[in-house]
């Protein structure tokens, strides 16, 4: 069975670790023994994680093995992100200590980008979680994930996933007003092989909707993503920088954020705590619209 990555920050935090033993690994170790007795450990994650992506019509089973092969080092390199100088003196500026964030979560899987904001925004803060995911049991797996940590949060934590667009969007339109600030995460993405036209020019809409319906509020886009499609991610940021008028205020393409490559597998499925191979690199990005329009 793939392990959990083995890093301080997921191992040592509670509400996470009990989501994932709870929600993902519980269920896999009920569910699919037969699966894992009878295929070697290699082929069940290369058959359940699909090389990182899960489409539309994948099964509740991809979408955990999915979860415990892939979010932890997603979750590693969010936090990293998060914790750059750049994205710390953006969420200081404010002077307000209860914040008032909504938080839209591009290709939200199980709620990944939730987990790490939920960890690293400041207590007191409230915060609004809207993801969109267009697999339905990803969406699922994310509402019970998230309720799980939201249960011992300090922060003030109200969430709704969904696969469905249009609810999506009408969702976010209606947590847009009176909000201090707006994350925007696109998470691996633009990292993936298919074809992302479409879904960059949605997202590129929503955020433009943002603005217009709270021009007082900052938008900080970022996200981390794989590093073997670097011109694709990169050619993406710059179009929704130049689309929506942002400044890119952190750009780094080798070096510093950093995530596990989920290929070490275990056969030992009464432990799913276990050490992964050696960190790979991330494209990391930041987008910063400050209030009344950005630079344009």
């Amino acid at each position: 069975m793939p392990g959990v990555m083995n890093f301080d920050l997921a191992a040592n935090w509670k509400p996470l670790h009990e989501a994932l033993q709870q929600h993902v690994r519980i269920p896999l170790l009920r569910d699919c023994s037969d699966i894992w007795k009878n295929t070697n450990p290699i082929q069940i994650g290369e058959k359940f994680t699909r090389k990182g992506q899960i489409s539309i019509n994948d099964s509740r089973e991809t979408a955990l093995w999915y979860t415990l092969a892939y979010s932890c080092m997603h979750f590693s390199a969010l936090h990293d992100l998060m914790r750059t100088d750049e994205f710390k003196e953006v969420i200081s500026s404010h002077d307000n200590d209860r914040l008032s964030i909504l938080h839209v979560d591009f290709g939200c899987g199980p709620g990944t980008s939730a987990w790490a904001i939920m960890k690293e925004i400041p207590d007191m803060s409230n915060i609004e979680t809207i993801g969109h995911d267009h697999n339905p049991h990803m969406t699922d797996l994310a509402k019970l994930m998230v309720s799980t940590i939201a249960e011992s949060a300090s922060k003030n934590i109200i969430f709704d996933f969904l696969s469905d667009w249009r609810r999506f969007h009408r969702r976010v339109m209606k947590g847009a007003r009176n909000q201090d600030l707006f994350l925007v995460t696109v998470n691996s993405l633009f990292g993936q092989q298919s074809s992302i036209s479409s879904e960059l020019n949605a997202i590129i809409d929503v955020i433009k909707r943002l603005r217009a319906k709270s021009q007082n509020a900052p938008i900080l886009v970022f996200g981390t993503h794989p590093s073997w499609s670097i011109r694709k991610v990169n050619n993406s940021w710059e179009k929704i920088a130049e689309e929506i008028g942002a400044t890119t205020i952190y750009n780094q393409e080798l070096q510093g954020i950093f995530s596990a490559s989920p290929i070490r597998y275990t056969q030992d499925i009464r432990d799913s705590w276990y050490p992964w191979d050696d960190p790979k690199p991330q494209l990391a990005h930041i987008l910063m619209l400050p209030p009344t329009g950005g630079n344009r």
